[in-house]
């Protein structure tokens, strides 16, 4: 079987990933790189976007990931952060 690439700066995601694959007999690559997220908050579409940019930079099939942290009852703002966690500060103080 092939290797899948995974595309991302964080490399404890990559470690992360990894090892849930190599569970199911999968090998992970790993490529690093930084993308241009989008300033939209629609984890689908920023999804998209990362995996056409990471496709155009290696030239071969990669799978990215994203995520996002949701507060369904944020006064006047709800499901804040969302994709938006990074750009919030919030995930600088989760380890």
């Amino acid at each position: 079987m092939e290797n899948l690439t995974y595309i991302t700066s964080n490399y404890g995601k990559y470690i992360a990933t990894k090892e849930k694959f190599e569970r199911a007999g999968i090998n992970i690559e790993y490529f690093k790189f930084e993308f241009e997220e989008p300033n939209i908050n629609d984890l689908k579409l920023i999804s998209k976007k990362k995996a056409k940019q990471a496709y155009l930079k290696v030239g071969k099939p990669v799978f990215v990931e994203d995520s996002g942290f949701y507060i369904n009852n944020y006064p006047n703002n709800p499901g804040y952060p969302g994709a938006f966690v990074k750009k919030s500060g919030i995930s600088s103080n989760v380890k």
